[in-house]
């Protein structure tokens, strides 16, 4: 009885949003379900649907436009239904080599050229940034990086590396050539540990870190931009309604992919240590400050 029950939910749930507007993801994860939220409070009618449900997946070629949340999310969208207009959001590492005339998105990673913004408020005496990155994971952030440099008035020092362990190496030239080290967003290329070890470097030199997760803020680095997901569903779900309010065979190509601003956390206790001085602006952007 329960199993019936369910398949007849499962098959009602398809049913209910073909041609309409559909929010694919893994349900189970947290921060895809605060995305799917900005999502859904932007684009009308939109119907949540989970990756593991088959049923679903086999109706994905009927949606209007498909809000793809995470990489799964994403090529289930362009296994099952490629001609489809498809928004992603939340996708790490994201290439520009995943759009096309039906696909577009927000990347994963906080806005670049706004993240510098927020270090400028941050450090306000930096004038020279070192950026380490892996091209294969964070060529185009580090595109949209050197564009926000220029419009801030930054100098961006880059190092490429190809695996966690070249940083080491690669982070000690960059402390020596630069007045700030920015971590990008790569859990692979900076895993805990490492990041303690340039947290103590970097101190050893008095030379700060921003980072792209809270925890390194608190950990000491001076500050932290991290990814805002419910934002990153807005701006998705900005996109897929531009794209669903055109009429049917007008839809693509799909409009241009857009970055999500992220949170700023302070560690203002390292910002003492270090002499630095965030502006007003800084301590008013943060979401979180430790002391």
């Amino acid at each position: 009885m329960t199993r019936h029950v369910f398949t007849l939910c499962a098959l009602f749930a398809a049913h209910a949003w073909a041609g309409g507007p559909v929010v694919l993801l893994e349900q189970k994860v947290a921060q895809f379900r605060d995305a799917a939220a900005g999502v859904k409070g932007q684009l009308s009618g939109a119907t949540e649907q989970d990756v593991g449900d088959a049923a679903a997946a086999d109706k994905l070629g009927e949606a209007t436009v498909i809000v793809a949340v995470g990489q799964k999310a994403l090529s289930l969208a362009k296994e099952k239904a490629p001609k489809v207009p498809t928004v992603f959001c939340l996708v790490l590492g994201a290439t520009k080599d995943q759009l096309s005339d039906t696909v577009t998105g927000v990347p994963f990673e906080a806005d670049p050229v706004d993240s510098l913004g927020k270090l400028k408020e941050v450090a306000p005496a930096v004038t020279k940034v070192g950026l380490l990155y892996n091209p294969a994971a964070s060529d185009w952030f580090v595109t949209e990086a050197q564009r926000g440099a220029k419009q801030h008035g930054l100098t961006l020092v880059t190092r490429t590396v190809g695996s966690a362990q070249e940083v080491r190496d690669a982070a000690r030239a960059l402390l020596q050539q630069t007045e700030l080290l920015w971590l990008t967003p790569d859990a692979k290329l900076f895993p805990k540990d490492l990041v303690l070890f340039l947290l103590t470097s970097a101190a050893e030199r008095s030379v700060p870190i921003i980072g792209f997760l809270d925890s390194m803020a608190q950990a000491g680095a001076l500050a932290a931009v991290s990814a805002d997901y419910t934002e990153a569903g807005r701006r998705a779900g900005k996109l897929a309604a531009e794209i669903a309010a055109k009429p049917d065979g007008k839809r693509t190509p799909v409009p241009a992919a857009a970055w999500a601003p992220g949170r700023l956390t302070l560690n203002l206790k390292t910002a003492e240590t270090m002499n630095i001085k965030p502006t007003a602006t800084a301590q008013r952007l943060a979401t979180q400050t430790f002391k």
